[in-house]
């Protein structure tokens, strides 16, 4: 049974919004407004999610989860098996409740234009980890250019085929971000992805293990023990930019969080 949400909305120039772990159709059009004599963009956005996705029973036989877990949807995610402790499941971030009602609206001019491309905008995006990592007492990241590669590599091939989704048999921990906008010329800076993901603050209770799996990418930024960082970006042909990013070792494993995502450090 799927559950479907439409949401409309308006605005002069172009029309933008943010997207994680969902399905989303969107058709556009263009009106004029009698009464100012403009041009405006009416995009209708329909999100789809799906009670009965892809389930966390995808782990292979013998393996045992937790009861809590047992029956929750994964729109766009997985479970991974680490290889040198079987005992442990890892939950990359994908098992998260889709957050489209609040849909992010910005201006593309407003983005700083050094962060956007190229090199830089992975250099910004470790920057930003390490901003937040500091602040749980994580040891910084290091980037890695073979993960970087490995994260280009999915975040084209998503593009390519206007998916989003997480790769699956990966050693890695992975985050994935998506964002739409009708500007053909719209970019994204780097810190935009680390940012929505850390967001997932608020949702988390540090010093046992998560109750939720509704701040999977938040835990993934500050695990102290992952210390290497790859990221990919990529453009689709309808205009969504989907970043990868990949951490090795990777996060969110059970059994592990309250050694390994610890709360903000109070300030001196």
């Amino acid at each position: 049974m799927a559950t479907r949400r439409i949401f409309k909305s308006e605005q002069t120039g172009s029309a933008q919004f943010t997207i994680r772990e969902t399905r989303t159709v969107t058709t556009s059009a263009r009106t004029l407004d009698l009464n100012s004599g403009n041009w405006k963009s009416v995009t209708t956005h329909e999100t789809f999610s799906y009670d009965d996705g892809r389930s966390l029973n995808r782990i292979g036989a013998g393996d045992q989860l937790q009861q809590q877990f047992a029956n929750l949807s994964i729109p766009g995610g997985k479970v991974e098996r680490k290889e040198e402790e079987k005992s442990k499941k890892s939950f990359f971030g994908g098992f998260f409740k889709p957050k489209t009602e609040n849909a992010n609206v910005t201006n593309t001019s407003d983005v700083p234009k050094s962060t956007l491309v190229g090199a830089n905008f992975e250099n910004v995006c470790l920057e930003t980890h390490n901003s937040y990592r500091a602040k749980h007492g994580a040891q910084p990241l290091i980037l890695s250019k073979e993960l970087c590669q490995y994260a280009r590599e999915w975040a084209q091939k998503l593009a390519k085929e206007n998916k989003f989704e997480h790769r699956r048999n990966s050693k890695y921990g992975e985050n994935i971000y998506m964002k739409w906008s009708s500007d053909p010329n719209h970019d994204i800076n780097g810190n935009e992805p680390v940012d929505d993901w850390y967001a997932e603050i608020k949702d988390h209770v540090f010093g046992r293990e998560p109750s939720s799996l509704k701040s999977g990418h938040f835990t993934q930024v500050v695990w102290e023990k992952s210390r290497e960082l790859g990221v990919g970006k990529s453009k689709s042909k309808s205009g969504k930019i989907i970043v990868v990013a990949n951490y090795d070792p990777p996060g969110n494993m059970m059994g592990d969080f309250s050694q390994n995502v610890h709360p903000p450090r109070k300030r001196k």
